[in-house]
């Protein structure tokens, strides 16, 4: 029953406001409509504050009436209700003890209103709130659960804009709808009270009210296109500050210090002259509802004068109450108009937002419910393949490879080669189009895929550091590792000593992208990071590209010793770190064209030795 009277109710909100068939709203809708209990009082508090103020200017229309009468004749003129009213406060007739108990009463219903309408806001802000949070955990989940390759067609930028936008959009709708809610229930008492006052005189004030809603309606049209011109150079706005800020020392070393803020300052201006349109518009509307509220009130007197010519004097009291309410009509109605403009202005981001939420067939898919458990036995590449999208040519092309658990494998090639997307495809970031790989049996597609990559741990050329501290970079991998856990994966990759000479040792904080680092540095901790997690598979994707010979060296003989009983894949350029590997793959083209150990591989005389020996050469 709760549930169908808040559909309801969130239906005839959405119908009133012309935005009914927006799917971005309804998500927004489905949000609020998890809360059918706190919607519900803010309906029962919305009803109660309607009434109050209804009764607190039907009191002041009274008093005017009142006070403004002569005698008995300013009660005989009252609607019937409010002069049985005046009867019970003062059964002598005194106008001006009448007029003070109306006051006193006025001022009582007032401040019941106000308490009430306060308990509505503070409803309403908490209501808000809990969306705004939902929303952006949904966002942030759809973040998280997205397929890589989806996921990588949007920039940082445009990935926090989501979150930022969603925040602000569900906030401006949620608020919009209660708000809505109340002005709409106290217009309804306001129309109701003019038409007790004089339904003749209502007729007139009814077409104008209506009138002035045509009025307005092409600038909702216009408001909207602003709005949405605001969201296209935002969402540029935070995008090219995301890459170009982060991107500080590429910018500074090509000179384009001007050529960034030249981008940066175009999308300032393009949004600035959007909210300048905005911000006029919206000055301009409380200037046309002062002038529909002359025009209403001088066309009423026009009205009452030229119909109640004979009694003008004696209906003159009601008309000046019926004046009041009616200001207070139209001043009701300008407070729906704004909120609706309200709505209109979020309603490009709410479509923004919704169209990420409509990615859902690239969502993250896990298939089956297959756990791949520890040991590892064997990870086997059946035929498979794999192009990226919107590319018609196979970055891998039909490999058929097996690696036996705890051996030391080798991968190898030119750039372009197919290295990086064979260990992608490996770890699940990308799936095959076509073949298979599966791990101790089970294919990717029937696993699921937390438990496909508990298998592996990874480190690459651009491994990312967090902006936090060593320590908690570390425990990144495994939460709950020890500090004698930390220091030995530090001490296996070569780290443990500058950390040791940082301010504050591990729990010294790394700037962003790790700039207080050197590359070599971010590369040993991206590495005892990974060996920190401890896990059957070890992936060093040009692991050691950052480091000198000497400190390679040295990692390696340290992994030679840590990487028993574990499985290791090595993609290098610097063929020396797989001499001592069990298997080479040389990929070209996306297929693997040799195989073997390094000295097999020599003595074929083929790619991997024209690679080695032009290596050699050059050192």
């Amino acid at each position: 029953m709760l549930r169908k009277l808040v559909n309801g109710l969130l239906g005839r909100v959405a119908k009133d406001m012309d935005i009914s068939s927006e799917r971005g709203f309804w998500l927004v809708m489905e949000s609020i409509g998890r809360y059918r209990f706190l919607i519900l009082l803010i309906l029962i508090l919305s009803v109660l504050v309607a009434t109050f103020e209804a009764i607190s200017v039907g009191l002041s229309a009274s008093a005017i009436i009142v006070i403004t009468g002569s005698g008995s004749e300013c009660v005989s003129v009252m609607p019937k209700y409010l002069a049985e009213y005046s009867d019970m406060l003062c059964s002598d007739g005194d106008k001006y003890r009448i007029f003070f108990l109306l006051i006193v009463s006025g001022i009582l219903a007032q401040m019941c209103r106000i308490a009430l309408q306060y308990a509505s806001a503070a409803s309403s802000a908490e209501l808000n709130r809990k969306v705004a949070q939902d929303y952006q955990e949904k966002v942030v989940s759809r973040l998280m659960q997205m397929k890589f390759a989806a996921l990588s067609m949007f920039s940082v930028g445009e990935q926090g804009n989501y979150l930022r936008v969603a925040s602000g959009a569900v906030s401006a709708i949620t608020i919009a709808a209660t708000d809505f809610l109340i002005n709409f229930l106290v217009l309804l008492g306001y129309l109701c009270l003019l038409l007790v006052l004089s339904w003749q005189i209502s007729l007139v004030s009814f077409g104008l009210i209506v009138v002035y809603w045509f009025i307005l309606k092409p600038f909702l049209a216009k408001l909207a296109l602003y709005s949405g011109e605001i969201l296209q150079f935002s969402r540029r706005l935070s995008q090219l500050s995301v890459e170009y800020l982060s991107a500080g020392r590429l910018v500074r070393l090509y000179g384009k210090q001007e050529r960034v803020t030249g981008y940066l300052s175009e999308s300032i201006r393009g949004t600035a002259t959007a909210q300048k349109k905005v911000a006029l518009l919206g000055a301009l509307m409380p200037a046309l509802q002062e002038l529909v509220t002359i025009i209403c009130g001088g066309l009423v007197l026009v009205f009452a004068y030229t119909q109640l010519q004979t009694g003008f004097s004696e209906f003159l009291p009601v008309l000046l109450g019926y004046i009041l309410v009616l200001n207070r009509t139209v001043s009701r109605a300008g407070m729906i108009y704004a909120v609706r403009a309200k709505v209109t202005k979020a309603m490009p981001s709410i479509r923004y937002v919704a169209d990420f939420f409509d990615h859902g067939a690239r969502s993250e898919s896990n298939h089956g419910n297959e756990l791949v458990r520890r040991p590892l036995e064997s990870i086997v590449f059946d035929k498979a393949s794999f192009s990226y999208e919107g590319s018609t040519e196979k970055a891998i092309n039909e490999v058929d490879l097996e690696i036996q658990a705890g051996e030391f494998v080798g991968v190898v090639g030119s750039s372009g080669a197919g290295k990086s997307t064979l260990v992608d495809l490996l770890v699940d970031l990308y799936r095959p189009t076509l073949g298979s790989i599966s791990m101790n049996g089970i294919t990717s597609e029937e696993a699921h895929a937390d438990s496909w990559r508990s298998m592996f741990s990874m480190v690459s050329q651009n491994d990312l550091v967090l902006h936090d501290t060593v320590r908690n970079n570390m425990l990144f991998a495994k939460e709950d590792a020890t500090d004698e856990q930390i220091i030995r994966a530090a001490k296996l990759a070569r780290a443990h000593d500058f950390i040791c000479q940082l301010d504050e040792g591990y729990d010294t904080k790394l700037g962003d992208l790790g700039f207080k680092l050197s590359g070599g540095q971010l590369q040993r901790i991206a590495m005892a990071r990974a060996i920190l997690r401890d896990t059957p598979v070890l992936i060093f994707d040009e692991a050691t590209s950052a480091l000198d010979s000497i400190t390679e060296q040295e990692i390696v003989d340290q992994l030679e010793r840590f990487r028993r009983g574990k499985t290791v894949i090595s993609i290098a350029h610097r063929l020396s770190t797989l001499k001592k590997a069990d298997r080479i793959f040389v990929l070209q083209q996306g297929r693997v064209f040799e195989e073997g150990t390094h000295q097999e591989l020599l003595d074929k005389g083929g790619i991997y030795s024209y690679m080695w020996v032009a290596q050699t050469q050059i050192e």
